[in-house]
């Protein structure tokens, strides 16, 4: 599942690995855990 988002992510991801689009700054984040927000890395 992809999240397509105006932001960086917020909120803890559902699942490795779950991908985060951050379509203003044009980032890519994937989780690597499931507690917080944190869990997301950026790609790029």
């Amino acid at each position: 599942m992809f999240v397509i988002s105006t932001t960086a992510p917020s909120v803890a991801p559902d699942f490795i690995p779950q991908i985060w689009v951050d379509t203003t700054a044009k980032k890519a984040y994937i989780a690597v855990g499931v507690s917080t927000s944190a869990d997301f890395i950026a790609l790029n």
